[in-house]
């Protein structure tokens, strides 16, 4: 067990430098749901970062509860329908692969963005009020809007999203362009959906 977690550990690291044999190491293994394991984990550092940071501004227990929980579904919700729309868009442009498979390989694709939020609870220790908090859920979104899409489309984001076209690449056997306009319009979709959302929350 223990070396099993070794190699899976060591396959993700080569996975987020882009290595595309690993991505298919992955996809073959027999444990194709462990990946899932990450995007739990992300869920959850990012619940803990926006309990943080909102500690200071509301008291209640309750609502920052409320809101941890939030971020933690928004993490999970951002990897579930970012995974159907690959699979959508690629089934689309001809491809043939398996759900379960993108969803197990874009949970390793989203890696970044527990990176991501490793950070953000560094930082909601360090300064509570800095603008790395708007980066969560639905928060700092103001319709359709540069500043939306600017807290949307953080660095750690990109990677991710450069990652799920090598994904579709593995799962779908797609080529590179196809791939790649695959993972753009899953993004691309998924910030829309939000935005949209966002416009709707008063």
């Amino acid at each position: 067990m223990r070396v099993f977690k070794l190699k899976f550990v060591i396959e993700v690291l080569k996975c987020i430098m882009f290595s595309k044999r690993s991505f298919e190491y992955v996809s073959q293994s027999s444990r194709v749901l462990t990946p899932t394991t990450l995007v739990v984990a992300s869920g959850v550092l990012s619940g803990i970062a926006t309990y943080n940071y909102y500690r200071s501004s509301l008291p209640s227990s309750v609502f920052l509860g409320l809101l941890a929980v939030i971020s933690f579904l928004g993490v999970v919700m951002n990897w579930v329908l970012s995974s159907a729309l690959l699979h959508a868009s690629s089934r689309i442009m001809g491809g043939d692969g398996r759900l379960r498979t993108i969803f197990a390989l874009n949970a390793i694709a989203s890696a970044p963005l527990l990176i991501q939020n490793l950070l953000r609870i560094y930082d909601s220790v360090k300064s509570p009020n800095s603008g790395w908090r708007l980066i969560t859920f639905l928060n700092s979104m103001e319709g359709l809007s540069l500043k939306s899409a600017i807290y949307y489309f953080t660095l750690f984001r990109i990677w991710a999203i450069l990652l799920s076209a090598v994904a579709v690449m593995v799962t779908y056997k797609t080529s590179g362009k196809r791939s790649a306009l695959a993972a753009a319009t899953s993004a691309l979709g998924l910030f829309l959906v939000y935005a949209l959302l966002a416009g709707q929350v008063p």
